[in-house]
């Protein structure tokens, strides 16, 4: 196809040279070129090939015009697509929907709350409409840049010039405000948007619940949780997995079990993530065998566990003094290919070391230090360390090897960390 449309160009340059008035391409001919270079993305041709076009006198075809602007702007080529916009309206093509929306795709992609809004108004005057997909575009980009004013500001601008947002962008809005903390705020705009009738749907509710979550406010992601129900909806897995997380920070355990008896009973089924919540509930709560029956119910689903999982089960059954078995499980997720960050490896190292395996514990200090994984600015990590250390240099087991590690350079850089961070 490239051939062919490189040929045909070859032929037409050939014809406006030549200044032959028997033989001439016309607009469909222009139009059934362009459209060709579009799809195979020669982007640059088609342009040049508009530009011989209308010094040949033709004003081309709706479709070319339509389908290179579209391709300019999905290349985040905007300023080159207004540009070819303003030509066709020059040259008296009327632009369409389509056309203003492709344009309307380009600035969401860049970002552009103003541009948005100016190009809206065109819109509105000539009777055309936003595809709602590119509103929820804008304000998820702005959100995610911690542009949420910004973000609200362009909805409001909706608003007045009689385009209605749906359920979706507003949920991009509430997301975008969740994550910068605002969950208060993100309240308010769910209860403004219902109250506009606006039904809010399971994700909404999801991220208002996920919002309250990880601000600490509990109470709050369960009234959600039961205002969702009152009004017949029906969680989905993350709303579960969501509220086993809540019910377990809260310590309401029975809660969460019952939580995971639900989604078996409604087919819904838990996930790893599921799984890893109720497990490190179960362990924080002063219940390691159920978190271990639980462990091997999550294999026989052939729910197969991640690095989170292993790493929240090995800490689990430390906080429980069952680190033995956490060894275990250590190992297996070691064969698996998994790492413990180096906080959970030195919170693990100092468990075995106070159960009295100061060997294995010295053994797996060598290779943290040695991986070069510790950061002398968290202090947190160098307590432990310098807590690990204190302890294996006066076990004669392993105080020759940190003899060594001193002499390498590994422990007396960590210490000195220490000292400077004032530990």
């Amino acid at each position: 196809l490239v051939m062919l449309l490189h040929c045909t160009m070859w032929f037409y340059k050939g014809l406006l040279t030549t200044g032959r008035q028997d033989v001439k391409p016309n607009s469909d001919s222009f139009n059934i070129v362009v459209c060709g270079l579009c799809k195979v993305k020669k982007l640059d041709d088609a342009l040049a090939l508009v530009k011989d076009m209308v010094g040949f006198g033709s004003k081309g075809k709706l479709l070319m015009f339509n389908d290179l602007i579209y391709e300019l702007c999905n290349a985040d080529r905007l300023d080159e697509g207004y540009k070819l916009f303003n030509q066709m309206k020059d040259l008296g093509v009327i632009p369409t929907e389509f056309t203003y929306n492709s344009l309307f795709y380009g600035i969401c992609r860049r970002k552009d709350p103003n541009g948005a809004s100016d190009l809206l108004r065109e819109m509105c005057t000539n009777g055309h409409r936003p595809w709602i997909k590119n509103c929820t575009e804008m304000v998820q980009q702005l959100c995610f840049s911690g542009r949420i004013t910004e973000a609200l500001g362009f909805l409001e601008e909706m608003l007045k010039m009689g385009f209605l947002p749906d359920i979706v962008t507003y949920s991009a809005a509430m997301n975008g405000l969740c994550k910068t903390g605002e969950v208060d705020n993100a309240l308010g705009l769910f209860r403004d948007i219902s109250a506009k009738s606006y039904l809010p749907d399971v994700v909404a509710h999801n991220i208002l619940i996920n919002g309250f979550r990880l601000s600490g406010k509990l109470n709050e992601a369960q009234e959600i949780m039961e205002e969702m129900l009152e009004k017949g909806l029906f969680p989905s897995v993350v709303t579960y997995n969501l509220m086993i997380d809540v019910w377990c920070k809260s310590g309401n355990i029975e809660k969460a079990v019952d939580c995971l008896n639900k989604m078996v009973d409604e087919e819904k089924s838990p996930t790893v993530v599921t799984y890893t919540s109720l497990i490190d509930g179960l362990c924080g709560a002063g219940r390691p065998d159920e978190a271990i029956v639980l462990w091997h119910k999550m294999s026989d689903k052939s729910c197969a566990p991640n690095k989170i999982a292993y790493t929240a089960f090995v800490n689990g059954l430390c906080k429980c003094g069952r680190v033995e078995t956490a060894l275990t499980y250590y190992e297996e997720m070691m064969t698996k290919g998994f790492v413990l960050d180096t906080f959970s490896c030195l919170y693990f190292i100092n468990a075995l070391i106070s159960n009295g395996n100061t060997t294995k514990g010295c053994e797996l200090l060598k290779e943290v230090l040695q991986r070069d994984m510790t950061q002398g600015d968290d202090l947190k990590m160098v307590g432990l360390i310098n807590k690990a250390v204190e302890v294996l240099s006066k076990d004669g087991r392993t105080s020759p090897e940190i003899s060594i590690l001193v002499e390498k350079g590994l422990i007396s850089r960590a210490q000195t960390m220490g000292k400077k961070d004032g530990n």
